[in-house]
């Protein structure tokens, strides 16, 4: 059974408001399991809360193993700047976003009208972000384009990737093992509601055989969700934890979903 703070019940839990999560201690908010709570348009608050609770615990254990001493504590309830504007500024980052691999290469209009429209996307998402001005100037979403590697495979790329790693290298904030790629499925989901890529897990050893239902190393993701959301969960969340069989396109670790194509 999931955790229930003294005194509540599994019906209280079903209908956890953000004053009840203020009567308990951040300890007890971040061993809450979200999943137990359902996800409804007027309690998207709960959940960012035991988010940023959780979050927290994370950054203090972080500081510990760093032999830091502990961060002043941020509000779970306040309009902070967004997590992508407080790592970014955290860790001092000059430049910091994905390398985009190209691996289609049959349309160059359609690439270049996804290529217009996929920054586009990247500066609204900075945009809508809170505190996202302070940090917009240092998002750096360079596309790695090279025509042998039309049709290319995910084992290809990441070889590609640590030979570029090696001989060219790239900012700290962009070297966050994750690169992601634009196929003809990816460039041509530009036309949907729901533009998405591939962030390929560059831990994952790509040369191997996967079984159906286990983690393949690679999830679609919501163009939308690649800065705001995707970026800032990578120091605390590995690309197999935030994968997951049963979600189409990611969009974030907080919020309800896209659960179809």
């Amino acid at each position: 059974m999931s955790y229930l703070p003294p005194g509540w019940t599994e019906d209280r839990l079903q209908i956890v408001s953000v004053d009840d999560l203020r009567q308990l201690s951040e300890e007890q908010i971040r061993q809450i399991d979200e999943n137990s709570i359902p996800r409804r348009e007027d309690n998207v608050q709960v959940h960012i809360a035991i988010g940023r609770a959780k979050l927290n615990e994370h950054r203090r254990l972080e500081r510990e193993k760093l032999g830091l001493p502990p961060a002043p504590p941020r509000s779970i309830y306040e309009k902070n700047d967004d997590p992508i504007v407080e790592l970014v500024e955290r860790h001092g980052f000059d430049d910091f976003g994905f390398i985009t691999f190209r691996t289609y290469y049959s349309d160059e209009q359609l690439w270049e009208q996804w290529g217009e429209k996929y920054i586009r996307i990247i500066d609204t998402s900075m945009e809508e972000s809170s505190g996202g001005h302070k940090i917009e100037d240092k998002c750096l979403m360079p596309t790695f384009e090279d025509e042998e590697l039309d049709g290319a495979g995910y084992h290809r790329i990441q070889q590609e990737y640590y030979e570029y790693l090696e001989t060219v290298g790239v900012p700290p904030g962009l070297d966050v093992g994750v690169c992601l790629v634009a196929d003809k499925a990816a460039i041509e989901s530009m036309q949907s509601e729901k533009p998405w890529v591939y962030a390929l897990d560059m831990s994952f050893d790509h040369s191997e055989d996967i079984p159906d239902g286990t983690y393949p190393g690679y999830f679609r993701v919501a163009v939308e969700s690649i800065i705001p959301d995707l970026y800032p969960m990578l120091p605390a969340m590995t690309p197999r934890e935030l994968w997951s069989p049963e979600i189409t396109i990611w969009e974030t670790a907080f919020v309800s979903q896209v659960s179809g194509d």
